[in-house]
Formats: C-alpha cells, sequence, structure tokens
C-alpha cells in the first residue's frame, strides 16, 4: 500500500535522475508514515460498509418517493467519486510532484552566505558579568555588563550599546 501510495513522488523523482529512495528526519516519521497509511486504508475500505449503515439509518425515515430519488443519484455519485480519485492520482498528482521537484532543485546551491561573521571568543575560564554604576566610556566589540542605576544588562555590538528589558517589566 505504501508503495502505491508513493509512487506519484518516486516516478518524479526517478524522472529528474534522483535517488527515489524515501528517507527520515525523526525518528518516528516511518512508524507514523506507516499509521497514516493503514488509516487512510482503513476508511477506504471500510467506506462502502459505513455508508450502506449510513443509508440503512436515513432510509428509514424516508418517504418510498424520496428513497426512490435518492437510489437514482447514489451509483452515479459512486462513479464520479472514484472517477475523481482516479483523476487526483494518475493526473494532478504527477504534474504536481514533477513540479515541486523541480522547484526544488531550481534553488540555488550558491545563495550569498554573511561574510562579517562574529571572531570566535575562546574563553578558558567562565567570565561574570561586572555590575556597574553606569555604563563604561569606551566598551570594547561584544563585552556586556549590568548597569546597577537603570537595572538592565547591557552589550555593546558593532559599534551599538543595547540593553535587555528592564528588571521591573519581566
Amino acid at each position: 500500500m505504501l508503495s502505491l501510495i508513493c509512487r506519484p513522488l518516486t516516478s518524479a523523482l526517478a524522472a529528474y535522475d534522483l535517488n527515489p529512495q524515501l528517507f527520515t528526519d525523526e525518528t518516528t516519521d516511518a512508524f507514523m508514515c506507516w499509521v497514516r497509511i493503514s488509516l487512510i486504508a482503513a476508511v477506504a475500505l471500510s467506506g462502502p460498509w459505513l455508508i450502506y449503515q449510513l443509508w440503512q439509518f436515513i432510509a428509514a425515515g424516508l418517504y418510498p418517493h424520496e428513497r426512490k430519488a435518492v437510489t437514482k443519484y447514489v451509483p452515479l455519485a459512486i462513479v464520479l467519486l472514484l472517477s475523481g480519485m482516479a483523476f487526483v492520482y494518475f493526473a494532478v498528482l504527477p504534474v504536481t510532484m514533477r513540479f515541486f521537484v523541480s522547484f526544488t532543485l531550481s534553488i540555488p546551491l550558491d545563495l550569498p552566505t554573511q561574510t562579517t561573521l562574529a571572531p570566535a571568543v575562546e574563553q578558558t575560564q567562565p567570565s561574570f558579568l561586572p555590575a556597574l554604576e553606569a555604563d563604561p566610556a569606551h566598551p570594547s566589540n561584544y563585552q556586556w555588563w549590568f548597569n546597577s542605576s537603570e537595572r538592565r544588562l547591557k552589550f555593546y555590538f558593532d559599534g551599538r550599546c543595547a540593553t535587555s528589558r528592564s528588571a521591573e517589566t519581566r
């Protein structure tokens, strides 16, 4: 059942010469895929019986001419439902999967990266934030301190002094 449902995706991947093997990025993904497929298959296979039971419940309250009108259109509704499902599986899904695969492949791999990264700071000992009465006159880049008069944590970054929320608003 899983291979039948995944066939449009695997054929789209194969059309672009990509490995059609499916992968997961979380531990429970494969198991949850089987659970979902099982639930979908259970609903699809038990659908006729559920509809029959629902019809038996509703038909008991209908007049004969109402029952006749409903039974006249039920076969057409079933044919339209099955043809719609087949249209989605055989026409819409392959086109959709090919679009998504080609769109993903069109994204350039050499996206611009940030060139001004902060230098790595090596610390061999734990550092503590100094508690100061006022801001330092000439702070160094990436320096942190606690301004006790303003009751705010402050840091200096790229020529700007930034602050945290005050302790009273927390």
